[in-house]
């Protein structure tokens, strides 16, 4: 499928470089970040303006431009859940050679106990660093990359892409609770059936992470400017750096407690440093 664009390199390139990045940039600033697709028929109108006002197109041609950028964010949440699973990948290529499964599932449940996954310093008794962590800081770059190459009117609170982030931060942990990667385990057939269920089809979905995505918005809205330069500055380390299956779940009370407490993330944010 081509875009119903003038073959030339200037509008191309602008689909690439303008285009795409207003609209990622639209969708990480949603309440909803996984329903985006629903409401993105006015958003593409507004960008398409913006972008190519002087190119007029018709109804079917703009059907076309609607299903291409529905997979441009379609791509875009699933890259961010595998660069959640990535920076989690990462952060055992940093521990000692002897560090081992039983180690790998200690951390994790450290890390997401009381969501201390989202701090820069989470034991500290002021000055955590809510959603400056190490994990969140390179997931978050990802996003910016993404968005860095548009205009100036795309850096707005991205209270979505955020929430994205630290939901896909959640999720690259939770693969190793066992302390293997069930990530891997389960794309090898020889090792999926013996799986326990709990962690098996564990994809970056709707269906699997939208609630807790849209639960973490919550938090992401009530971070001040002051917090959102403190985030930005932290994620911007890692941006030289950047250039799944889904499964039904049930909701069980413990699920929904754990949903409030990602709306009412303690945003503590005030930093001594950015040195990691």
């Amino acid at each position: 499928m081509d875009l119903p664009l003038p073959r030339t390199g200037r509008h191309l390139q602008n689909w690439r470089k303008k285009f795409v990045p207003l609209l990622i940039s639209w969708a990480g600033s949603q309440a909803d970040p996984f329903g985006t697709n629903g409401r993105i028929d006015g958003a593409i109108a507004s960008v398409w303006k913006r972008v190519y006002n002087d190119i007029v197109i018709g109804d079917a041609e703009m059907d076309v431009v609607v299903i291409m950028a529905e997979n441009t964010l379609n791509n875009w949440r699933s890259d961010i859940g595998k660069a959640g699973y990535r920076a989690v990948l990462d952060l055992w290529d940093t521990k000692p050679s002897d560090f081992s499964s039983e180690d790998r599932a200690k951390c994790v449940a450290e890390n997401l106990k009381n969501f201390q996954f989202l701090y820069k310093s989470p034991d500290a008794t002021h000055g955590r660093g809510a959603f400056c962590s190490l994990l969140i800081s390179k997931v978050f770059a990802f996003h910016l990359c993404k968005i860095s190459t548009g205009w100036p009117e795309v850096h707005i609170p991205q209270v979505g892409r955020l929430a994205l982030a630290a939901a896909a931060v959640e999720r690259g942990l939770c693969f190793f609770k066992t302390g293997e990667d069930a990530h891997k385990l389960e794309r090898d057939p020889k090792t999926r059936r013996s799986m326990p269920r709990n962690i098996r089809g564990v994809g970056f979905t709707e269906s699997l992470w939208g609630s807790k995505a849209r639960e973490f918005v919550k938090t992401t809205t009530r971070l001040t400017d002051k917090h959102w330069d403190n985030v930005t500055e932290h994620a911007a380390i890692f941006m030289t750096g950047h250039a799944l299956e889904s499964d039904e779940e049930n909701s069980t009370n413990a699920e929904t407690e754990s949903l409030n407490a990602r709306a009412a993330i303690n945003l503590d944010c005030s930093l001594r440093a950015l040195s990691f």
